[in-house]
Parts: structure tokens; C-alpha cells; sequence
């Protein structure tokens, strides 16, 4: 008999008044059994609930990598293995899947602004590079109007302050100045553009500078400004 059959058949037993010890000799199963099959619902297989994934515990830390940096399944792959994850790279980039469609989707989604009004700025990481026979982290620098989404992109090996203002001062001399440079990222800030700049240290890059003129909103397709 089919396991259908067999709930079928304990069911009628037990609704005749047949002991469960009678019922389990009569079908050939053990008794334990029995009260299996009765504790069912349905006469269909027994619902089970979602089962534990080897990624449970490190999906908190793949989410925040996967917010700060693009990383390859490959490259969070090691990291995962040094934290003790035992699971495979398949299961790992079937969860990363939808999450990097998100942040792609948030990264890539249009900011209209007027035009003059805006531009965004941040750092992004591409690895490392030989300077003088060391290893150093190489990083770009990329800055997006907000109406026009003309494009400017520096590569640096620093993100401090004085290369942050030295890559602000080539970008508005390519793209133009705009009102407000904003970002997500804690090294980058919110600049505000002053019409004379203060005389401080981080601001001496920007005296004597010679800028294009206001970014405005002539140009409607976007460019790109590359610097290496």
C-alpha cells in the first residue's frame, strides 16, 4: 500500500475503535507510526518549516560588505571562509543575487536637480597598484552633475582631505561649479561652495584656481571626464 493508503486505512481502524497496537500489527507498520500519521492534517505530505541555511549567520555581514563595496561571490567568499562559513560559493551567490540588484538600483537610480544646483561625489575602491615597488590601495574619485550627469573620475591612491579638494578643484574645472558637491560617503561629506573661500588649510587648494564657468544645463546627454 501507498502511504495514502496506509493513512486511510488507520484512520477507518481508528474511527471502528481498533487499539493503535491492533492497527499498527494490521498495516505493518510500528506504532510510533501510527501516531505519526494520525498527527497529519491532510492525507498530503507533512508541511515542514524552512530549514536552516549555512549563510544565516553571515548574511548580516554580507549585507553590510555588499552596501559599502561591489564584491565578487569569489573575493566575500574568503572573507566568509576565514569567519568559519562551511557553505559553498553557489548557495552564497544566489543570496547575493537580489541584494546587489538593490544596491545597483539605489546607486544607479536618477537624482534630478536644476541645473547648477547639484553634484555628487564619492570614492570608490579598484583594488591595488604598484607605486615605487609597494602595494597600494588604488581608489577613483567620481563626480556626477545632478541635472546634466556629465561625469568626471580621478584615480588616486589617497582619499585624504588634500586629495579630495585636489581632485574638487579639476573636476570644476572640467564640469563647472556647482551650488552644493554632496555624498553618502563619510570622506567625502557635504561641500558647501563658498563664493570666496575661507583661508584655512583645506581650502588653500581652492585659492588661486582657475575654474571653468557655472555648470549649467546645455549639455542633456551625459559625458565622461576620465583623469588617471
Amino acid at each position: 500500500m501507498t502511504v495514502r493508503e496506509i493513512i486511510v486505512e488507520i484512520k477507518y481502524l481508528v474511527r471502528q475503535g481498533v487499539s493503535k497496537t491492533d492497527i499498527a500489527r494490521q498495516c505493518g507498520v510500528s506504532r510510533q507510526t501510527v501516531y505519526n500519521l494520525l498527527s497529519r492534517d491532510e492525507l498530503g505530505p507533512r508541511r515542514r518549516g524552512p530549514r536552516a541555511s549555512k549563510l544565516d549567520l553571515f548574511k548580516a555581514y554580507i549585507r553590510t560588505r555588499l552596501e559599502k563595496f561591489d564584491l565578487p561571490a569569489t573575493s566575500l567568499l574568503r572573507e566568509l571562509r576565514s569567519r568559519g562559513y562551511g557553505g559553498g560559493l553557489t548557495i552564497l551567490r544566489q543570496y547575493m543575487a537580489p541584494l546587489k540588484a538593490e544596491y545597483t538600483r539605489r546607486v544607479t537610480e536618477r537624482f534630478e536637480t536644476v541645473p547648477g544646483q547639484q553634484a555628487q561625489i564619492d570614492w570608490g575602491e579598484c583594488g591595488t597598484v604598484e607605486v615605487d615597488g609597494q602595494r597600494r590601495k588604488l581608489y577613483v574619485f567620481v563626480m556626477v552633475l545632478g541635472y546634466s550627469r556629465m561625469m568626471y573620475a580621478r584615480f588616486t591612491t589617497s582619499t585624504r582631505l588634500p586629495e579630495l579638494l585636489a581632485c574638487l578643484v579639476r573636476g570644476f574645472d572640467r564640469l563647472g561649479i556647482p551650488r552644493v558637491a554632496t555624498s553618502n560617503s563619510p570622506t567625502c561629506g557635504r561641500v558647501k561652495l563658498p563664493h570666496r573661500p575661507r583661508r584655512r588649510t583645506g581650502w588653500k587648494l581652492m585659492r588661486g584656481a582657475s575654474f571653468g564657468s557655472p555648470c549649467g544645463g546645455l549639455l542633456q546627454s551625459p559625458a565622461l571626464a576620465l583623469e588617471a
